[in-house]
């Protein structure tokens, strides 16, 4: 099955109190979920404590939040969701 370039995939979380992986277009990224972080919801490019980790432009960022939404939700996204 070939994925569409709008498929995204959860491929896990780490323990750290929050942080999902999920994969599309063939790259990871991380989104902060961890309790006491001042980044909470958002997207990264490499895990968020990692050197180099950095938060995404803001429109890739609402892009990929509507992809996890519509990934969660099916095709009713919850706006308010983070």
């Amino acid at each position: 099955m070939k994925l569409k370039s709008t498929d995204i995939r959860w491929c896990g979380g780490y323990k750290d109190g929050g942080t999902d992986v999920y994969f599309l277009d063939g790259k990871k990224y991380y989104r902060d979920r961890r309790m006491g972080s001042k980044t909470k919801g958002r997207i990264f490019n490499a895990y968020p404590g990692d050197k180099g980790a950095a938060i995404l432009p803001k429109l890739e960022e609402e892009r990929i939040l509507r992809l996890i939404n519509k990934l969660k939700y099916g095709s009713r996204t919850n706006r308010f969701a983070k």
